[in-house]
């Protein structure tokens, strides 16, 4: 192999290695959660913004309660979990409970601000974490989802109160009378 020959395999060889530790960086290369949004991959991500305009369009269908668009980007048997220790529901009791609140102009509305991905290899399966804006302010959602016949559902969410750690003392005095897990 001559010497040109030998120095362009050489420039396309770390090209293309430069190219695939980058797929595995932080990105800002999304539309709707603010700039302090971050993708990071244990595996295969997908570059595009898919992931962040899917879950943002399930929060966005509760705040327009748009019953069949927030349900049906849940998987069958997917996973909701409340902030009440009773609230574990499959996507079919969840949707029965949560009927009179898609009947009304708005389910409730949770605004993303910060969402971190982490993705299987094989970039079938996906989860996150995120915080959200709500009535009842600051919440942490986690989840998985996973990419069915094309088409991203949530397999499993997970909604939890965020409390600061000065205040968990008058939380621990709140919740353990009426805790009813024990």
């Amino acid at each position: 192999m001559n010497s040109m020959l030998r120095f362009t395999h050489l420039i396309l060889t770390a090209a293309l290695l430069l190219g695939s530790l980058n797929s595995c960086q932080p990105t800002d290369n999304h539309d709707s959660v603010s700039s302090s949004e971050h993708v990071i991959s244990q595996g295969k991500v997908p570059l595009d913004s898919s992931l962040n305009q899917f879950l943002d369009a399930w929060h966005r269908a509760a705040a327009s309660a748009d019953e069949d668009l927030f349900f049906g980007s849940m998987a069958p048997g997917g996973i909701y979990l409340g902030t009440d220790p009773s609230e574990r529901w499959t996507r079919e009791s969840f949707q029965e409970w949560a009927m009179p609140h898609f009947q009304k102009e708005s389910a409730w509305d949770f605004t993303p601000h910060h969402r971190e991905w982490y993705c299987s290899e094989d970039g079938t399966l996906c989860w996150f974490e995120e915080l959200l804006d709500t009535w009842m302010g600051t919440c942490r959602g986690s989840g998985v989802v996973q990419l069915i016949d094309g088409q991203w559902k949530i397999k499993h969410y997970n909604l939890a109160l965020t409390i600061y750690n000065e205040a968990i003392r008058e939380v621990i005095d709140v919740n353990i009378p009426s805790d009813s897990i024990k």
